[in-house]
């Protein structure tokens, strides 16, 4: 048979793109649930005969319960948007190293492009990031950055599969579950004595501002139940950002490196 010039053509900055807007909506989501929490005053399922019985008015701590559950729900979101970003990972590495090759056949390709698809897909959290840095070599370097992504997995495992209660096979250290994630701090000052600002607050004329990331964590207990607030959420927002970034930057410099031209093209 006769061989063929194969060309594929991977778009990065559509991939951060499509996965970057399905983060934001959830972000979205999760902000619009927090602020229609409050207007609701009684329980309802509207053009359902299927009704909340008995009808009871909504009280502050339903209200603080569904918080809980939207914030929850959210993050859990966030991190099964990461296996899907590492699915789509995974298969321009398999394109990559197969232009990497003088020539590959067509059972080559598929065993490569689809058939390993598949097993990737099955695999967990720190599985497939062990697959990436081992079998494609990518230079993932800020491992503090993995660790904390790997326990937000940890983390929307419980919720998914034991209803956000920490069972033994969740513990981690010291009979906790620990939880980790960045944080986004913005600073302001002369320079030399700097201080946290929040939101709304003025800055004073001639004073710099600048920004810092830091770790912040959370440690469950045996039995206790998984939830976060809303500015940790926003953290765990941040920290998917950093990690999509990450990624990405991995396989430019693993495969920008290579010098190769046998049919694979990338942006």
């Amino acid at each position: 048979m006769d061989a063929v010039r194969l060309e594929l053509r991977i778009d990065f900055g559509a991939l951060q793109a499509r996965t970057g807007e399905l983060l934001w909506r959830c972000a979205q989501m999760t902000a619009y649930g927090l602020a229609a929490y409050a207007e609701s005053t009684e329980l309802c399922i509207p053009d359902s005969l299927l009704q909340v019985a008995p009808r009871v008015a909504v009280n502050d701590a339903l209200r603080s319960d569904f918080q809980s559950w939207v914030l929850t729900n959210g993050a859990r979101q966030l991190v099964e948007t990461l296996h899907s970003f590492l699915d789509d990972v995974r298969a321009a590495c398999a394109i990559f190293s197969l232009g990497e090759r003088e020539s590959f056949t067509r059972e080559e390709y598929l065993d490569a492009v689809e058939r390993k698809q598949r097993r990737f897909h099955r695999l967990g959290f720190p599985q497939k990031i062990r697959v990436l840095r081992d079998e494609y070599r990518l230079p993932i370097r800020d491992l503090g950055l993995i660790h904390s992504v790997e326990s937000l997995n940890q983390a929307r495992n419980c919720l998914v599969h034991r209803l956000g209660f920490v069972a033994n096979e969740d513990l981690t250290t010291d009979g906790a579950m620990e939880v980790l994630w960045r944080d986004l701090s913005v600073v302001a000052g002369d320079g030399v004595t700097m201080r946290d600002i929040g939101r709304g607050e003025i800055v004073r004329t001639g004073e710099c501002v600048g920004a810092y990331s830091s770790t912040r964590k959370r440690r469950f207990r045996l039995r206790e139940r998984v939830r976060f607030d809303a500015g940790e959420f926003g953290g765990i927002c941040f920290t998917a950002g950093q990690f999509i970034r990450t990624l990405i930057a991995a396989v430019r410099e693993r495969f920008d490196a290579a010098e190769f031209d046998h049919g694979v093209s990338r942006t």
